[in-house]
């Protein structure tokens, strides 16, 4: 398959599909539809990787979604960095870093070598205006984005969105026929309660990214 980056950062022609390898191409700043960051186009193969079911995950019991989506999030980006222990990442994994109990989930953190950020959306959104701006998103994040409806609440990890039909996908951790596989966002848990993927996306109070690699320690400090 073949990984470059776009925006004058580094690019690997890479033979196999088990051979993807780490690109540190994102910075720690805020996330913005407008800023011109570099972006990671990953080949049509190479998305087939990522959308298979080995990086779905089911959240545990009611309220742990977005841990959940967090976790599958974190999984891709780690298998597209070429780590062998990708695996190991799960909802569970993820309590010490990411995880207030009694409150839920961080709004940031760091686990696993990456920085998670996240963001809270706009009300009452024009529906193009937000697919563009997912769609975008998408692009220089392809290990997916988490997308939270706090109404409902559910979240789910957004992870492309075909051009042609218009259709963004999603893994969904809800359980049942729902989980396990990638699906259409209009067919989640979010699409049945709210009708079709531009009422979910509108819907939007906040969403988790990976803002980039964790900060490496620095051996000499008294920290």
């Amino acid at each position: 398959m073949t990984v470059a980056v776009v925006g004058g950062t580094l690019a690997f022609a890479l033979p196999g599909l088990e051979q993807l390898q780490a690109l540190r191409f994102r910075s720690a700043s805020p996330i913005s539809a407008q800023e011109s960051a570099p972006t990671l186009t990953v080949s049509d193969q190479g998305l087939d990787v990522l959308s298979q079911s080995r990086f779905c995950l089911t959240q545990s019991q009611h309220g742990r979604c977005t841990i959940t989506s967090c976790a599958m999030l974190l999984r891709r980006m780690s298998y597209l960095d070429g780590s062998e222990n990708w695996k190991e990442i799960t909802e569970e994994s993820l309590y010490p870093d990411a995880w207030i109990w009694g409150t839920g989930m961080r709004h940031r953190f760091t686990s696993f070598g990456y920085q998670v950020r996240s963001f809270t959306w706009s009300v009452n959104p024009d529906p193009e205006d937000r697919t563009r701006r997912l769609a975008r998103l998408l692009e220089k994040h392809p290990e997916g984005l988490v997308i939270y409806d706090s109404r409902i609440p559910h979240a789910v990890l957004l992870t492309r969105y075909d051009a042609v039909t218009g259709t963004f996908y999603c893994a969904d951790p809800a359980g049942g026929s729902y989980s396990g596989r990638e699906i259409p966002l209009a067919d989640s848990w979010n699409g049945h309660l709210r009708g079709g993927q531009d009422s979910v996306i509108c819907s939007l109070a906040r969403s988790w990214y990976i803002a980039g690699p964790a900060p490496e320690k620095n051996e000499d400090s008294l920290d």
